[in-house]
């Protein structure tokens, strides 16, 4: 009763656990009515929270976190199994209606800016969409950390910057065909427009004709290519193992 810190986080936890409807159970401890568990548990001080699963500790942090942060913490303690925003949002943008699936997200990240996933499924439609700005906007406020997905929306966004016209380069290319620093450009421009088999095809023509070629920047480029897709993607398995042959 008498920490100030506990004060600030204690009102976040009981939300998020009302939030939660049995997502998790919140219970909470006075460390100098209960010494015995505070040794039990090697509190060095407060507030310390602590997650509890089949009887066991799995995970804790000690001091203040701002709401997003406890969000973030449970994200990983206690996943929600689905959310049907997020669900029905990708079952709009599968069916072809992403100005759909935009709005509903965008409606859902008004109400709760703090969902993390939302706003980087977000992030992902916009920048499909051509909407870069709105994207990195869209992401702009979430923490730094080695969240795969985030850094996957984050490397698409550098190579949506970072890209030329596809059009002007094709161009350019066909004039030039053994200019390599084009041939770069214009797959990296592929790839900042999706077209990921076209990218990839000419970032792998460059490393065939020369591996080396300013400090490997063709290979890198895959390997850049390769974490935006993700590992399960069956252009990366294929482009990865055709990368191997060439380098090995």
């Amino acid at each position: 009763p008498w920490c100030g810190p506990c004060k600030t986080l204690g009102p976040i936890l009981e939300k998020l656990a009302e939030e939660g409807d049995g997502r998790f159970l919140l219970a909470k401890i006075d460390t100098d009515q209960n010494p015995e568990l505070a040794s039990m548990f090697q509190v060095q001080g407060i507030p310390m929270v602590l997650c509890f699963d089949q009887g066991g500790v799995v995970d804790g942090f000690t001091g203040i976190k701002s709401e997003a942060e406890v969000r973030e913490f449970l994200d990983k303690v206690a996943p929600v199994k689905g959310n049907p925003n997020l669900e029905r949002s990708a079952e709009l943008e599968a069916a072809g209606d992403r100005a759909g699936a935009i709005a509903l997200l965008q409606e859902f990240v008004a109400s709760d800016p703090d969902h993390k996933p939302a706003r980087i499924q977000l992030a992902t439609l916009l920048l499909n969409d051509g909407r870069s700005d709105d994207a990195e906007a869209a992401i702009a406020e979430l923490a730094d950390d080695d969240d795969p997905e985030l850094e996957r929306v984050r490397t698409a966004l550098k190579l949506k910057r970072e890209a030329g016209d596809v059009e002007e380069l094709r161009r350019q290319a066909n004039a030039a065909p053994n200019d390599l620093a084009l041939r770069i450009k214009l797959g990296q421009a592929l790839l900042a427009n999706s077209d990921y088999e076209g990218g990839l095809g000419e970032l792998l023509h460059v490393v065939v004709i020369d591996r080396e070629f300013d400090s490997q920047a063709a290979r890198k480029s895959m390997l850049q290519a390769f974490e935006l897709l993700g590992e399960e993607h069956e252009l990366v398995e294929d482009f990865r193992h055709r990368l191997q042959m060439v380098l090995f």
